[in-house]
């Protein structure tokens, strides 16, 4: 018993940090997460190098296949909270064995993600300061390694700031762009069907969707919700701001530049896209501060995902599904409610495959960035059908009964169906996205795909033969407020 005045022991189980972070805020952290400058400096620039012109439409039509990819997921979490939405959710709609599996999806694949961007923060960094990668990307772990244990993803004004002042200057290379536009007039040749529908656009499409990768994350964060609404609330918001936000950006860049030079502009690392375009318009300046926010873009979006991956560890650990320390968290002051053990247990992954990629002098762009966020991209995706699938069944099996026709079945079953769509096109477009040309390495990612699965299969069967009550329970735990109370009121008598 922890009694009035004492403080508790630090790293006690006292659960999540619950009921702090409002729409608002989760709205920031699905944003940060997806990294808006990395996207822009990035993945649009890189979609116009396949040579299709017509960029913009692809982002809201990648917005609006993950909108019905995501309907059933977001409604079956306000059903169904926990802090490892990708296990519980396919546990509780498709039973014990799925929910294995979609923790099978989930944890290499967000863990992927948050590795390799730290492979793009060394390499950029190197790129303008100097000095090896490794070094930089060591930098970079420690520092998200230390704010994950101090649960700085709570804070609301670090993500705050930082995705403000990030967004605001994107608009101002938005604004940039249509005041100043190549040749003095602005250019809808981009937005045309002709100019979409060519050879690459399946590339383009699959670059699009990555570009997303994040803004699902809210409902990992259903247990420290203020409201159940607020995660679907803030989804919602998220999908309404950017896909428009990015399908401006994108735009942006050919009226820059002029569709007729965008080819040559954007495959030329000289030319300095896009931040030459604010230097045109308002001077050296806001292009230094523009550089300063691709980096700590990229330490957001890290932060976010490092902080993804120390929940599914919490929510698992407190089932018992993994080894039951695993559920500690801070007990007090800036670490109250932080999930330590599973910030612990992220950090060390990421360093362990850091030094093994830093003794093969791997390239940190080509193998880690590329290849580990294109998979994780599809670990990803595969997960959110797998959640859809989960929703039809739970709510046709009359749970959660008050959600609407749309929401129950018409929307998740037109979930399913787009987010297989999607994932056809990415396995259909490696080549492109991987630039690899030769077939076996372009069955690695879906190869591993399928292991996973049948990993959480197998894990399953093992579980159901040596633990059935801890198998039988799977995607039912909730915190429980006598033996884990809120981090705010663990000093009182209970």
């Amino acid at each position: 018993m922890i009694r009035r005045g004492e403080r508790p022991v630090s790293g006690v189980s006292v659960g999540l940090a619950r009921r702090r972070m409002n729409g608002a805020m989760l709205a920031l952290y699905e944003i940060g997460a997806s990294s808006p400058m990395t996207v822009l400096v990035g993945g649009v620039l890189a979609m116009y190098q396949t040579g299709v012109v017509g960029v913009p439409p692809t982002f809201l039509l990648a917005g609006l296949a993950l909108g019905l990819l995501v309907v059933g997921y977001v409604a079956m979490s306000r059903h169904v909270p926990h802090a490892a939405p990708g296990y519980a959710l396919p546990a509780r709609g498709l039973g014990p064995r799925w929910g294995l599996v979609g923790a099978a999806l989930a944890l290499p694949s967000y863990s992927a993600i948050g590795i390799a961007i730290l492979g793009l923060f060394g390499s950029t960094l190197s790129g303008l300061v100097g000095g090896s990668w490794v070094w930089w990307a060591v930098a970079g772990w420690a520092v998200i390694a230390v704010a994950g244990v101090l649960n700085v993803a709570l804070n609301t004004w670090v993500v705050a700031v930082v995705l403000c002042a990030e967004l605001g200057t994107i608009a101002a290379f938005i604004l940039a762009a249509f005041t100043h536009p190549a040749g003095g007039e602005i250019t809808f040749t981009p937005l045309s069907v002709g100019a979409m529908w060519r050879d690459g656009l399946g590339g383009v499409f699959t670059f699009g969707i990555a570009a997303f990768v994040g803004f699902e994350t809210a409902p990992v964060f259903s247990e420290e919700a203020k409201h159940s609404r607020s995660v679907a609330r803030s989804i919602a918001g998220v999908l309404a701001f950017y896909p428009l936000f990015l399908f401006m950006a994108a735009w942006a860049v050919p009226v820059a530049v002029g569709v007729d030079g965008l080819s040559e502009e954007v495959n030329d690392p000289a030319a300095g896209l896009p931040f030459v375009v604010l230097d045109r318009a308002y001077g050296s300046g806001l292009s230094l501060l523009a550089t300063m926010l691709l980096v700590t873009s990229m330490l957001t979006a890290m932060l976010a995902f490092h902080g993804t991956v120390a929940r599914y560890v919490y929510g698992m650990a407190r089932e018992k599904v993994l080894p039951g320390w695993l559920d500690l968290v801070g007990g007090t002051g800036a670490r109250a409610g932080a999930p330590i053990a599973g910030s612990l247990t992220q950090s060390a992954v990421a360093l362990i495959v850091l030094a093994v990629v830093a003794a093969v002098h791997a390239d940190p762009v080509t193998l880690l960035f590329t290849w580990l966020s294109a998979g994780a991209a599809l670990g990803v995706l595969v997960l959110l059908v797998l959640a859809s699938a989960a929703a039809v069944v739970f709510f046709r099996a009359g749970r959660g009964g008050h959600e609407s026709v749309w929401v129950r079945t018409v929307a998740p079953v037109l979930g399913v169906l787009a987010g297989g769509a999607v994932i056809a096109v990415m396995l259909a477009n490696q080549a492109l996205l991987l630039h690899e040309t030769k077939v076996g390495p372009q069955l690695v990612l879906p190869g591993l795909v399928v292991v996973a699965v049948v990993a959480g299969l197998v894990w399953a069967a093992r579980l159901r033969r040596s633990r059935p009550r801890v198998y039988a329970e799977i995607g039912h735990g909730r915190p429980d407020p006598i033996a884990q109370p809120e981090a705010r009121l663990a000093v009182l008598d209970v």
